[in-house]
């Protein structure tokens, strides 16, 4: 309806001037003005809610997560070429020293409703949720069987010192783990990518608050959805056996 006022402004605002003097066009022009300001605050407020306040919160949150996770996972291909090479000579502050961890209990749930609000769906929330569990699986894995194995091993005496050939097996065990644990992270790498994709949506277009009533529809943001749900579809189904029962996407 605001739109079609002001073309109706802007169709006569000439015409009108020129008959009923320049008070009148003023006034027109003080009408488009006003009009404008306050469309470019819907933009504005659409913006900060949804995307500084909303995606780009999610966003720094995983990716920080995710680079803290690369991280610790390096340290510990460090750690396991330091004990091959130095034996029992490790330096003890390598394997003592705790690893950073990501808070599992600093999940963005107000920031994720307003993602869910914006796309119908879920389906980030849930792969959020998921990384967290990964992340402090790995962290276990790191801290309390790859490190403490090390410390009992050095630090343990005699009783749990262990032969050349067996060190050099368990290192290789170890290796293979953290490769497991690098390719099970991968899918959360993409996971970040349809994140950023869904960002650059609302980034590049200006969007009002009626035309965020179909963003959902858009054909980038409904591609993020269905991949990232397709790699993540069996866990999530796992997640809500658990009694975490996410909504189901919006059929309209």
């Amino acid at each position: 309806m605001m739109t079609q006022i002001v073309q109706l402004i802007l169709k006569y605002a000439g015409p009108l001037a020129s008959l009923v003097g320049p008070m009148v066009g003023a006034s027109l022009a003080a009408l488009f003005g006003i009009w404008v300001f306050f469309r470019q605050k819907e933009y504005e407020l659409v913006r900060k809610r949804y995307l500084e306040d909303g995606i780009d919160k999610i966003v720094d949150q995983i990716a920080k997560a995710l680079h803290l996770y690369q991280q610790n996972w390096g340290r510990c291909f460090l750690i396991l070429k330091t004990y091959r090479d130095y034996k029992d000579d490790t330096p003890k502050d390598l394997y003592s020293k705790p690893f950073p961890a990501v808070d599992s209990n600093a999940f963005l749930s107000t920031n994720h409703f307003l993602l869910q609000q914006l796309i119908r769906d879920t389906v980030f929330s849930d792969t959020h949720q998921l990384l967290l569990v990964f992340l402090h699986d790995a962290g276990n894995i790191f801290e309390n069987n790859l490190c403490a194995a090390i410390r009992t091993q050095i630090e343990g005496g005699k009783s749990h010192s262990i032969k050349p050939e067996q060190r050099l097996e368990w290192i290789e065990t170890c290796v293979k783990c953290l490769q497991a644990l690098d390719e099970e992270v991968q899918p959360y790498w993409v996971m970040l990518r349809k994140l950023h994709d869904i960002s650059f949506v609302l980034e590049r277009q200006r969007f009002t608050f009626k035309k965020l009533e179909r963003f959902h529809k858009n054909k980038t943001v409904l591609s993020c959805i269905k991949e990232v749900r397709e790699i993540f579809g069996k866990e999530i189904a796992d997640l809500r056996k658990m009694g975490n029962k996410p909504q189901p996407a919006d059929a309209n």
